[in-house]
């Protein structure tokens, strides 16, 4: 268990540190959306349009996990102190919550741009494994699992 992957002294700001929780969800999602894109060219889709709906779905997840956290987990708390929903860096991301936000983005995304929702499935089935597996890692190294 290792939760902070670097810190690293500054003058005068304190002290700037990376958590390996971060570190794992990043390297994920930057290997996802390569898969991705990978999967959309062989598929025949536009690289560049799944290139930008990934970028969206991320979004989407990260901005599910959250909403999901502290609706399911800990709402009182938030209640207490709005500011802290903007603390993400003290935790507070649900899988199935950022699941939940990143596939009602690529749902509308369907809606709106045309390929079909199996067809975008199928292109973001493996980047979807992909990225859980970083994010468990990440999980681990945090010691919150």
């Amino acid at each position: 268990m290792q939760p902070w992957l670097l810190r690293i002294p500054a003058p005068g700001v304190g002290e700037i540190a990376i958590s390996s929780y971060f570190f794992w969800m990043l390297l994920g999602c930057v290997l996802a959306v390569e898969i991705a894109v990978r999967e959309a060219r062989r598929s025949g889709e536009s690289p560049r349009a799944i290139l930008r709906l990934s970028g969206l779905a991320i979004l989407g997840g990260l901005v599910g996990a959250r909403v999901l956290h502290v609706v399911a987990v800990a709402p009182g708390a938030y209640l207490a102190d709005p500011l802290r929903l903007l603390r993400v860096w003290e935790g507070g991301m649900v899988f199935y919550g950022g699941f939940l936000g990143g596939l009602a983005v690529v749902f509308a995304w369907s809606r709106l741009h045309g390929p079909s929702f199996g067809r975008l499935g199928d292109v973001f089935a493996a980047p979807l494994m992909m990225g859980l597996a970083f994010g468990r890692i990440g999980c681990l190294s945090a010691g919150c699992c």
